[in-house]
Parts: structure tokens; sequence; C-alpha cells
């Protein structure tokens, strides 16, 4: 039998492992990446494309996810 899982918990069910990696600091971010595969991967941000993508880039700095981090730091 197959179990149907609405959108909105399987989208809930992203967000918390996503900050439960942050809080751990295991979020593999693209400038450790880059530092284990130095020939093959791009230090810089997948998002924005403009800066290298650090802890503080991703949760602070970046343009593009701007959207998205306004509304938790309001709630803050």
């Amino acid at each position: 039998m197959l179990c149907y899982i609405p959108a909105r918990l399987s989208w809930d069910a992203n967000r918390a492992l996503v900050k439960l990696k942050l809080i751990t600091e295991t979020y593999i971010i693209q400038s450790t990446r880059a530092r284990f595969n130095k020939s093959e991967v791009d230090p810089t941000c997948r998002t924005c494309h403009y800066a290298e993508e650090t802890m503080s880039h991703f949760l602070l700095e970046c343009t593009a996810l701007g959207i998205v981090r306004k509304p938790i730091l309001g709630e803050i």
C-alpha cells in the first residue's frame, strides 16, 4: 500500500533537516566541498554566483537567500 505524504509535511521535514544540519555544523557548503575536491568543485555560491559560499555568506550575506532570511530574522 502506498502512503501519501502531504507536500506541506514533506516541505517541513526538509526544512527541519536543513536546520538540523546547520545547527550541528554538518551542512556541506561549497567552500568545504572545494577544499576536499580542489580540482572539481568551485567554491562560489551556487545560489547567487557572486561570492565564496562560506557559512556566514550562506546564513547572512547571500543576496539570493535574502527573501528566505528576512522573515526568519524578523522573528528573532
